[in-house]
C-alpha cells in the first residue's frame, strides 16, 4: 500500500490492513519467545488487578510472550491475534507445560462471541487502531459482554509527542534472516496519528501500520458512555491522573513516553 494513502484508509478501516501489516511483521522478527518486557506485563496483572490466579483474555496477543508470561504464573489466558504467523508462534509457546493454560485464537476480536466473561482484559501496544468509532465499540464490548464487575482492563494508550519528534525519520535496518529493510516515521497531525512504514530494501512495495495517539484528556472524552473509568494511570512507572496538576517531573516523563499505561474498570451503574 501507498504510505500516502495509509493516513486515508487506515482510520476508516480498523482491520483491512492490520492482518498483511502484523502478519508480514511477524514473518520479518520470528517468534519472539518470553522476553523481559512480557515479564513485566504479567507481572503488572498482580500489582494492580491483585494476587490468585485469574481468567484473562488478551486482544493483539501477538507471538505470544506475554500471554504465556500469564499462564507461567497460573493464570487461564485467551490469547487472540488475526495474524496467521503470530498465531503459530504463540501456539507453539502454548505446548508448552505451564502452572496455568494458554488457549490462542486466531479471530477479528470486533467481532468474535467469547463464552463467558474475563476477570482481566489487557491490549498491550496496540490500542488506536481504525478511527474513534472503532475504540468506543471495542470498549464497549469489553464494558458489557467480556469484563466481570469488578474486573480490570489494562490499556497502553500511545503518546503523540514522542511519534511527533520522530516524523520524517528512516531508519535502515538489518536482519540474520530477512534481509535489510528501510523504516520511515510520520505523524498526521489533524487525526493525531502515528504512521510507520517498512520496505525491504530495493522494493517498492510498503507495509505501514497507523496507531491514533490520545493524550489522556483525549482518552477521558473517548471514555464518555463506554461504562468504563480509569481506576489507575502510570506513564514511566510514575502514577497520575488525568486531573493531576502539571509539574515538571511528570511533564519530562510524558514528553520522552511513547505510551502510558491505565487501569479501567465498570462504572457503578452501567447497563450490564
Amino acid at each position: 500500500m501507498d504510505p500516502t494513502s495509509m493516513h486515508a484508509n487506515a482510520a476508516g478501516d480498523a482491520v483491512g490492513w492490520t492482518k498483511e501489516f502484523y502478519s508480514r511483521s511477524r514473518e520479518r522478527w520470528g517468534p519472539s519467545g518470553i522476553l523481559p518486557h512480557h515479564r513485566e506485563r504479567a507481572a503488572s496483572i498482580t500489582r494492580l488487578c491483585g494476587p490468585g490466579s485469574k481468567r484473562i483474555l488478551e486482544l493483539g496477543a501477538g507471538a505470544g510472550g506475554a500471554a504465556a508470561a500469564l499462564a507461567d504464573l497460573g493464570h487461564s489466558v485467551t490469547a487472540v491475534d488475526i495474524a496467521p504467523p503470530s498465531v503459530v508462534f504463540a501456539r507453539e509457546l502454548a505446548r508448552e507445560p505451564r502452572p496455568g493454560a494458554l488457549d490462542v485464537l486466531e479471530v477479528d476480536f470486533f467481532t468474535i462471541q467469547f463464552d463467558g466473561r474475563f476477570d482481566v482484559v489487557a491490549y498491550w501496544n496496540g490500542f488506536g487502531i481504525g478511527t474513534d468509532a472503532d475504540q468506543r465499540r471495542l470498549l464497549l464490548r469489553i464494558a458489557h459482554e467480556w469484563l466481570t464487575p469488578g474486573g480490570s482492563l489494562l490499556l497502553d494508550v500511545f503518546f503523540p509527542l514522542p511519534w511527533m519528534r520522530i516524523a520524517g525519520q528512516q531508519k535502515r535496518i538489518e536482519t540474520d534472516n530477512a534481509g535489510v529493510f528501510l523504516q520511515t516515521s510520520d505523524f498526521d497531525p489533524i487525526g493525531c496519528r502515528f504512521l510507520d512504514c517498512w520496505s525491504c530494501e530495493g522494493e517498492d512495495r510498503v507495509y505501514a501500520q497507523s496507531i491514533r495517539c490520545y493524550t489522556p484528556a483525549d482518552l477521558l472524552l473517548l471514555l464518555e458512555g463506554t461504562g468504563l473509568h480509569i481506576r489507575y494511570a502510570e506513564v514511566d512507572g510514575q502514577a497520575f491522573t488525568p486531573d493531576d496538576t502539571w509539574t515538571e517531573d511528570l511533564s519530562a516523563r510524558f514528553t520522552d513516553a511513547w505510551s502510558y499505561l491505565v487501569q479501567l474498570e465498570i462504572t457503578k451503574g452501567s447497563p450490564p
